[in-house]
């Protein structure tokens, strides 16, 4: 949650048949309705999948930045190939528009 009170939760997103495992986030800004995330997205869609071990998503994180009390940091993993330990990382910065 940021300073204002926007909260935004990062995940992997996939449904098995075309979207391999991807980087997405949802927002629930302080205004809208409670209990519903909204402005769900995809930040960057994976090309491939894990074949071999069924773990997944253990390095993910999110926080929100000391310096502005705004900028939140999603930390996610996400495939560019199929294979056994091909993931890839990506750090993400968001910031809603209502926080200043």
């Amino acid at each position: 949650m940021d300073r204002a009170g926007n909260v935004e939760v990062g995940y992997s997103r996939a449904n098995g048949t075309s979207l391999y495992p991807s980087i997405s986030v949802a927002m629930r800004s302080v205004g809208d309705i409670k209990n519903r995330l909204t402005s769900e997205s995809i930040v960057l869609k994976g090309s491939g999948s894990q074949t071999k071990y069924i773990r997944w998503g253990d390095y993910t994180h999110m926080s929100v930045d000391p310096v502005d009390g705004c900028t939140l940091w999603f930390v996610g993993q996400y495939q560019t190939v199929t294979g056994v330990f091909d993931w890839s990382t990506l750090i993400y910065p968001t910031k809603a528009t209502s926080c200043q």
